[in-house]
């Protein structure tokens, strides 16, 4: 059973951790959009593509926030407008954002024109400078300029093989704790040729077969496409679905089939390899696993060490045996009377015990105070900082689960 919904869930949680040390070394946001079709000479005909988003950290650019204006060589203003990508009624769904600046006139062959764009909000500017083709060249997507490169990738596509006490009496819960080879198809297309024409086109790449509830459609500039097409299984050939879109004309196109071979070769030296731990820590959430499988306590104790901080947390009736390295926390041990504060208990010993009215203050992180202390500013802080560590971790936790 694919459980890629886990995978995906996993690395988001780790981006959102790594963003704002990402952010901390931006020197440059993006301000204005980019003109990402003139790297050659635009067509006669053609439409100007620009892109308003940057790298994975930068922040999204806002369209409506950012004016257009293209003149020609001689400084007359080009009469246009910027669009989405639109199929007759249909928007169609891109790859990042994008727009089309369509002039309301075609462009002179063989001409020069600067486009100035001002960032409304800041007063930021960027000015672009392209020139037209000759012609009209044809706007088609040969099977030649499709590049497919199969190769071999970890994922978790297993047979679930490890299986753990449900909690609260529910069916018991198994996972694949291994990572299996699987292929994979790299979708690109060869621009080497400068083609104007290609210039002017989207596509959309999928498996063939695809379902569009699953696996939307999304258009991304065919000039700047690479995508990775995985496949749970192998085949003895992989076929990728291609559609293309005529930005010119508004159009979808045609789809067709392109396909790669399997080759044996790309397998033979990929074995099998133990999941790390990270990845399996949804699955040991005493939420799904109120015991761990064997030889997977460590990692359940790490993943459960958030959520059961405190001994009575929901699921948790087990933690302590099982993760005995974790004994310094508040436990329902029998000689302890829990106190309203539940980062403090009372130790009353037994009956009869001559010390029985010694009081000891334990804090969650193991740390003891002796009869009378009191706690300084900084344990004090330095207590405070912990638990919120832990709160942030079991919030994780749970943000990687849903």
């Amino acid at each position: 059973m694919r459980r890629s919904y886990r995978f995906h869930a996993v690395w988001i949680a780790l981006l959102a951790a790594a963003a704002p040390a990402a952010r901390a070394i931006v020197v440059v946001e993006l301000a204005v959009p980019r003109l990402i079709n003139a790297d050659v000479p635009v067509a006669p005909s053609g439409v100007l593509v620009f892109r308003y988003d940057g790298s994975t950290f930068e922040p999204q650019l806002d369209p409506d926030a950012v004016s257009i204006a293209v003149v020609d060589d001689a400084g007359q203003p080009v009469a246009g407008a910027l669009e989405q990508l639109t199929a007759g009624a249909e928007l169609l769904p891109t790859h990042g954002t994008v727009r089309i600046w369509r002039p309301e006139r075609p462009f002179l062959p063989s001409a020069r024109y600067t486009v100035t764009k001002l960032n409304l909000d800041t007063g930021e500017t960027g000015e672009d400078v392209f020139e037209t083709h000759a012609i009209d060249p044809d706007r088609v997507l040969e099977r030649a300029q499709v590049s497919l490169t199969l190769y071999a990738d970890l994922g978790d596509s297993g047979e679930p093989s490890a299986c753990c006490e449900g909690a609260g009496g529910a069916d018991p819960h198994c996972f694949a704790p291994v990572l299996v080879p699987e292929p994979r198809v790299n979708v690109g297309i060869d621009v080497s040729s400068g083609d104007p024409g290609l210039r002017q086109l989207f596509v959309d790449v999928s498996p063939a077969g695809f379902d569009a509830e699953s696996d939307p459609v999304e258009f991304a500039y065919a000039a700047e496409l690479f995508k990775v097409v995985p496949f749970a299984e192998r085949r003895d050939s992989y076929c990728i679905r291609v559609e293309v879109y005529d930005a010119v004309a508004r159009a979808r196109g045609a789809v067709r089939e392109v396909c790669v071979d399997d080759d044996v070769r790309l397998f033979a030296d990929r074995q099998p390899q133990p999941m790390p731990a990270f990845m399996i820590y949804d699955d040991l959430d005493v939420s799904r696993c109120r015991v761990p499988p064997a030889g997977f306590e460590a990692a359940w104790c790490t993943a459960n060490e958030g959520a059961c901080f405190f001994s009575d947390s929901p699921g948790c009736e087990s933690f302590f045996e099982v993760c005995p390295h974790y004994e310094g926390r508040p436990r329902p041990d029998a000689g302890v009377q829990h106190n309203e504060d539940p980062m403090v208990h009372t130790d009353a010993g037994e009956p009869g015990d001559p010390g029985a009215d010694k009081q000891l203050r334990t804090a969650g992180c193991g740390c003891e105070l002796k009869p009378g202390a009191t706690a300084t500013w900084p344990t004090l802080l330095v207590l405070a900082a912990l638990v919120l560590r832990r709160t942030r971790a079991a919030k994780a936790r749970q943000i990687t689960r849903s």
